[in-house]
């Protein structure tokens, strides 16, 4: 139950492998292979086939839901009897579809929603954009997007400001591949999530404003992070 209210909102130390030995025999030369070990040695990812992960290799809407939902929801047992999750949202994703489950929790929680008259597309490809999009919402820093304006240039602006961005130098509008996507998780790992915690009158506008704190360890919100969701 608290996994599943810690997701509502809507120490980063590189990880070393102790044992020597490559998770996966493709990734050799890749920038990000920290990250992908990172991410394989928790159990998020795994390879397409045995002993390789094709790091260069796009990612799809269906496994970018996989991944978000590894590291929030795979845990929590009160979404076995949701009978939300059940329903076949999309016209192009039934029941069986290995992801159901999956983007199901995530189109509940608003972190992903189809691509208009009633599709998906689970199969195509996921751009860094969308997926800094995914992170933002899990993180509950949706609200400091302006849903009035163009949603890619709010949600890269607020990806800059929050640091979900840093060090990122790829093309956020181009299909992004498997290794940069865990490079722009891994970076999301320690940003605190926020939350609404109540309401103040504005004076000037005679309307009342949300009041959003971060769960960054100062409060009584404790510290919340994907990495807490991975590693605690």
């Amino acid at each position: 139950m608290k996994k599943k209210l810690l997701c509502l909102a809507s120490a980063a130390a590189v990880f070393v492998n102790v044992s020597g030995a490559l998770a996966f025999t493709d990734i050799v030369s890749s920038q990000y292979r920290n990250e992908i070990e990172y991410f394989e040695q928790n159990g998020i990812v795994s390879g397409r086939e045995e002993g390789e992960f094709y790091p260069d290799e796009a990612l799809t809407r269906a496994e970018g839901a996989k991944i978000i939902y590894n590291i929030c929801y795979a845990d929590d047992e009160t979404l076995a009897d949701d009978d939300f999750l059940k329903k076949e949202l999309f016209a192009d994703m039934n029941r069986d579809f290995w992801a159901f489950k999956e983007v199901n929790t995530l189109v509940k929680y608003g972190i992903v929603n189809g691509i208009g008259n009633d599709l998906f597309a689970p199969n195509d490809t996921l751009t860094g954009i969308q997926l800094l999009t995914m992170l933002i919402n899990t993180t509950g820093y949706t609200n400091f997007v302006d849903r009035e304006a163009d949603w890619i240039e709010e949600n890269t602006a607020v990806g800059k400001e929050y640091k979900f961005l840093d060090g990122i130098e790829f093309d956020l509008n181009r299909p992004i591949t498997r290794a940069e996507t865990l490079k722009l998780v891994y970076n999301a790992l320690d940003i605190p999530f926020v939350f609404s915690t109540g309401l103040n009158y504005n004076e000037t506008t005679g309307k009342l404003d949300p009041v959003y704190e971060f769960a960054d360890g100062t409060n009584e919100l404790g510290l919340v992070t994907l990495r807490n969701y991975i590693e605690l």
